[in-house]
């Protein structure tokens, strides 16, 4: 059965869909994180993947940050967990593959609003 589906082209095309899909999402994802994250997280595009990297301010550890905003239902991975040498800066990865428009304009909202917050209690000290 799954050699009648790739040999009638269905994965083919199924693949050029999902391909054109994950492209829009991160658009959303980039287009929401300048403008709801500037200054509190630095968002590339990638070119491959389902993930980007929000890079932190210089100086914010990732490990603390991921902690803190997954006490508000938020899950951003540490860049670290996925790394094998320290980093000079570290990150939190933004998922989007698995999430429509909606879902990625008010997870990018939360996000900002989390990151505010988290600035806000943190002046002056190292996070």
């Amino acid at each position: 059965m799954l050699a009648s589906f790739i040999e009638d082209g269905h994965f083919s095309r199924h693949t050029r869909r999902m391909r054109m899909v994950y492209i829009e999402r991160q658009q959303i994802l980039l287009e929401a994180a300048q403008d709801r994250l500037e200054g509190l997280l630095d968002v590339q595009p990638a070119e491959a993947g389902f993930h980007l990297v929000g890079w932190l301010p210089l100086g914010m550890k990732d490990t603390s940050v991921s902690d803190a905003i997954q006490q508000a239902g938020i899950e951003c991975p540490p860049l670290s967990r996925y790394t094998l040498r320290h980093r000079s800066r570290s990150g939190l990865m933004l998922g989007y593959a698995g999430y429509d428009k909606n879902e990625l304009l008010s997870a990018t909202t939360a996000l900002a609003t989390q990151m505010r917050s988290l600035n806000s209690r943190i002046v002056g000290t190292e996070l």
